[in-house]
């Protein structure tokens, strides 16, 4: 493949190019600008290659529920949902109890 192939190298190297440009220039504050764009394009790429590779890993390599895994998840997602309190956060620390798994902290 070529450089024609990748329009993101020519705007990323433009925008690098005219970022040094403007730091030479004592304009710090637009070269950041363009620093920043680039950050975000690059993190956008990051994404969309981090999802693709997502969708094509093998599911060979996906962990799947024992029996007796899936027995108490189900149980315990079938006992929370008789709390009348029970929202998605209550089941889903019901289901990873019920697995001995420790959730993150919720956001």
């Amino acid at each position: 493949m070529t450089t024609d192939d990748k329009p993101h190298l020519y705007v990323t190297a433009d925008s690098a190019q005219h970022a040094h440009r403007l730091a030479k220039e004592q304009r710090t504050d637009e070269a950041m600008e363009h620093v920043d764009a680039i950050d975000r394009l690059a993190a956008a790429i990051r994404n969309a290659v981090g999802a693709a590779q997502e969708e094509t890993r093998p599911a060979a390599l996906r962990r799947v529920l024992t029996p007796g895994e899936y027995n108490r998840a189900w149980h315990a997602l079938e006992g929370a949902a008789g709390d009348p309190d029970a929202d998605p956060s209550t089941m889903l620390a019901a289901v990873l109890r019920a697995l001995d798994i420790q959730a993150n902290e919720r956001p």
